[in-house]
């Protein structure tokens, strides 16, 4: 087994002050340092007679691979905080094992907020939107929430200030800490509908939400506040009329039987609710939306930007021959939901060999031609068969009946 040859140290904002002795004697021993131009110049007087001192390129993975080179020497990655929260580390150890990596964290940026606040960690939801799609926000947002997001500065505040007023926070304090753990800690107060009155915030800043009351009215119908926990309503959805309906869609993610960190394909998405669904239910959870009109291709894009799931994964086109093309690491589904195209006679056929033994299979079908497919399939493969229906109350006049929804036909099955 090969000795260890890297060191990834982190380093607080307040440099060399929070490094120990031997975390020091051990970048003063280094051939090569690998950071950024700010850490660099943090500790400018410890590596000054250091061999070999990189700055990160673009191409973090071939800076990484570079670095193996000197796998004879000692190498160190100076990272910021905690190298293994959303940091460095993570890439690192994805090319070089860790029996070959030593990791010295410092403190979290995480941790310094809740201390510099008296937040708890363990009741706090941490975030980062640093590099990241600022529509993951909109996720997480639910009153008396906290949330602490790690940014990119202004952007990152406008955008999360943007998701607020969306969902009637207007009046939710955002707290701007920055250079936490530094001599220049500094902190801002300002109101999601104040803060596009700022301009520009330091690189190294958090923002520290906890979320107030929702007002009833929103300047846009089409991002209501919803429950983080449950099924969305149909009021939620931008959509043509092909939108399977909340109790039907529970169903549905109900049978899909979902776990974290799984990848779902729903092919024949239309407005993506069930991919959506699934995603929002764990954020290591991942969908490919598979959907072959224009319009609801568009409105698949609209749902997951606005319902905060932006990195679903959607392809237009015919399944099952467009099913090539779905990419790692998401070319092995854990679950499919067929929701259209039951008329392309080996669909089924193809997603039951796709998937392994005790992964499910789902698909609805609100016809009668397409019912009979699912029949022929729960013939073939088992599985359990149901028709679901459900009413909703209609005015008559001063009176009420109930007003029957199209049934739907549901076959589920786990691959034994």
């Amino acid at each position: 087994m090969m000795a260890k040859w890297l060191w990834i140290i982190g380093v607080d904002a307040d440099g060399r002050t929070s490094l120990t002795h031997h975390a020091l004697s051990v970048i003063r021993k280094a051939h090569v340092i690998l950071t950024s131009p700010r850490l660099a110049q943090l500790l400018a007087s410890d590596i000054e007679k250091t061999p070999h001192v990189r700055h990160w390129s673009r191409h973090i993975d071939d800076d990484i691979h570079h670095i193996r080179r000197y796998k004879d020497t000692i190498v160190v990655i100076l990272a910021s905080g905690d190298p293994l929260y959303y940091g460095v580390a993570t890439r690192v150890l994805r090319i070089i094992p860790i029996e070959q990596v030593t990791i010295m964290p410092a403190r979290s940026s995480i941790s310094l907020a809740c201390a510099k606040l008296g937040w708890t960690q363990q009741h706090v939801t941490p975030l980062s939107l640093h590099g990241r799609n600022p529509h993951h926000i909109r996720r997480y947002l639910s009153p008396k929430q906290r949330i602490i997001i790690l940014s990119e500065g202004i952007t990152t505040l406008h955008a999360v200030a943007q998701a607020l007023c969306d969902y009637g926070m207007r009046t939710t304090t955002i707290i701007v800490l920055s250079q936490l753990g530094s001599p220049q800690e500094s902190h801002i107060h300002v109101t999601a509908q104040e803060a596009h009155t700022l301009t520009s915030l330091d690189p190294l800043t958090i923002l520290a939400i906890e979320c107030g009351p929702c007002a009833h009215q929103t300047d846009n119908a089409h991002a209501p506040l919803v429950s983080t926990l449950t099924t969305l309503p149909d009021t939620a959805w931008r959509h043509d009329g092909l939108l399977t309906k909340q109790a039907i869609r529970a169903s549905a993610v109900s049978a899909l039987s979902p776990h974290p960190a799984q990848t779902l394909w729903d092919i024949g998405s239309g407005s993506g609710s069930i991919a959506i669904e699934w995603m929002r239910l764990h954020h290591q959870n991942h969908a490919v939306a598979i959907e072959q009109n224009p319009q609801r291709c568009a409105h698949i894009r609209h749902n997951a930007r606005a319902l905060g799931t932006p990195t679903l994964t959607l392809l237009q086109g015919h399944a099952p021959h467009i099913l090539s093309q779905i990419k790692p690491p998401h070319t092995k589904p854990d679950a499919i939901f067929i929701g259209g195209g039951l008329n392309e006679p080996t669909l089924i056929d193809t997603c039951y060999r796709m998937l392994q033994q005790g992964q499910h299979l789902v698909s609805h079908s609100v016809t009668i031609d397409h019912a009979h497919v699912l029949f022929e399939a729960y013939q073939r493969y088992g599985g359990n068969l149901q028709k679901i229906q459900t009413h909703s109350i209609q005015g008559i006049g001063s009176y009420h009946r109930w007003h029957a929804m199209l049934p739907v036909t549901q076959w589920s099955l786990c691959k034994a």
